[in-house]
């Protein structure tokens, strides 16, 4: 875990604590669910001051500009909130908050500002307001909306001619007292409201405040206490997730984020941690407090989406939006589910198959951190998260004659169609061939007909090894029947370049 960017007259020692709706893609589930979960598949604009829009479950107020309509609406101001579909059918929230068209002519409300708030409370009435200081968890899938519907860019500094929309998209910083893109709000102990956010940001736009990265901003350390220099522009700290590239910030990001307070700081001051895309190990960061809560006026705790500045600009892709009260670190129990369907088995083995053979080196599918997809992730799939042995074909727990039964019904032993082969049908080295080095691979640890795979086991005499080989292709003799090409690696391989 990286050490949290704390002033460095401050020393700390941080330490992280260790079915609803199903939301993460790289990410599973925390243990019992998420509190709540909105999918971005909903853009209802609900009555103002009334808990019904999006999902039926957010507000938008007087402080809000949104208007009712999308980007390229054209019944409206520029700029607003859609849902809208990927390719591969996903469905997202877009708001685009386009500048300010005011200074173009529109009326109010021009969507030149855009902040929505979720009641934590309307959801767990239970609940105490302080969820910053007593430990919350979010999660939420987003991009830098550069394609499909989005309206020009409204500056109000350049009228009367708006300005094609940025190619490259456009972030956000945190301002106003701690507003960002998404945010967590609460009423603390001692009656104030106060707020934690975060933004996607570009490297171009970071370097105004003294940044060198694209990546998630933050609220800043401030070198005072609540309520403290925290807008990105401030002379605080700032504090930033960096991410690699701006066009990195294009594709879709998951992150998973803890907030806390630190009273071996101060008061004022949370731990947040930061994992992204699937990662095990977070990024740790102390950030003050801010001191905005322009979403609402109740004793209350909320979280909330959009860009709520009156002069800035941006656009952002919403897959889901997630919150659970405590703080909780990523599980890694399912990793290795693919599909996300909830289960360890052989779609997802012949998935990352399809995958080791591509060489596109997918995330996703990195089971040992090492950027690379190869034989190497199968091992770990095989071994450490099914718990089993190579040519154990129908996953029972054991490599034995009914895994022999099955691959030669398949019929596909150097059958000489390319790549025609996944794990249920004999390849075991993600080539997609069944061929001798699948043979080689599985007899090389001895575990024919040697039961489950226990802690330790006793690997066999090269002679034996040999032995055994030479059984499993007199088998092969026996069982050999050529049934043809199922297709089904073709499909997966189809299945994973849409999914793309």
């Amino acid at each position: 875990m990286t050490r949290p960017r704390c002033a460095a007259t401050i020393v700390v020692l941080c330490l992280v604590a260790p079915n609803s709706v199903a939301a993460g893609i790289l990410f599973s589930d925390p243990s019992g669910g998420w509190d709540y979960t909105y999918l971005g598949a909903d853009d209802s604009f609900g009555d103002d001051g009334q808990f019904d829009a999006l999902d039926g479950t957010w507000q938008h107020n007087e402080n809000d500009g949104w208007d009712g309509t999308g980007p390229t609406d054209g019944d409206g101001a520029p700029g607003g909130v859609v849902t809208l579909a990927d390719p591969d059918g996903t469905d997202y929230l877009r708001i685009q908050d386009a500048g300010d068209p005011t200074a173009y002519g529109f009326d109010e409300p021009s969507n030149k500002k855009i902040y929505i708030g979720h009641n934590i409370l309307n959801t767990l009435p239970d609940a105490e307001p302080a969820v910053l200081d007593d430990g919350i968890t979010i999660s939420f899938r987003a991009r830098l909306s550069t394609e499909g519907p989005l309206d020009p860019l409204y500056n109000e500094d350049t009228p009367p001619d708006s300005e094609p929309w940025p190619a490259q998209g456009a972030g956000y910083e945190i301002h106003g007292g701690g507003r960002g893109q998404f945010g967590v709000t609460q009423l603390r102990s001692d009656g104030f409201a106060s707020q934690v956010s975060f933004s996607m940001i570009r490297s171009d736009e970071s370097a105004a405040f003294g940044l060198d990265s694209a990546g998630l901003i933050m609220n800043n350390h401030a070198d005072n206490s609540f309520p403290g220099s925290v807008n990105s522009n401030d002379p605080g700290q700032q504090q930033l997730f960096p991410i690699d590239s701006n066009e990195a910030l294009t594709e879709w990001r998951e992150f998973w984020i803890t907030i806390g307070e630190s009273e071996l700081i101060d008061t004022d001051t949370h731990i947040v941690n930061v994992y992204m895309d699937g990662g095990s190990e977070p990024m740790s960061f102390c950030v003050t407090e801010g001191p905005d809560r322009e979403v609402a006026y109740d004793d209350s705790a909320y979280v909330v989406l959009g860009m709520s500045s009156g002069s800035r600009w941006g656009a952002i892709d919403i897959d889901y939006f997630s919150y659970k009260l405590g703080l909780h670190t990523p599980p890694m129990a399912a990793t290795g589910d693919f599909n996300a369907d909830g289960n360890i088995d052989v779609e997802d083995v012949n998935l990352l198959l399809v995958e080791v053979h591509g060489g596109m080196d997918d995330p996703s599918f990195d089971l040992t951190g090492d950027a690379l997809v190869n034989e190497t992730d199968l091992n770990v799939w095989v071994n450490e998260i099914k718990g089993t042995w190579m040519g154990d074909a129908n996953l029972d727990g054991e490599f034995s004659t009914a895994d022999f039964v099955q691959v030669f019904q398949a019929g596909e032993y150097e059958d000489g169609i390319a790549e025609n082969s996944l794990w249920h049908e004999g390849d075991w080295n993600g080539d997609l061939e069944f061929d001798s080095s699948d043979f080689l691979k599985a007899f090389q640890v001895g575990a024919f007909e040697q039961g489950p795979r226990p802690a330790a086991q006793n690997v066999p005499e090269p002679a034996s090894l040999v032995i055994l080989l030479w059984g499993s292709l007199l088998v092969l003799c026996v069982y050999r029947l050529r049934n043809g090409w199922t297709g089904r690696a073709a499909q997966l391989r189809t299945s994973i370049e849409t999914r793309r």
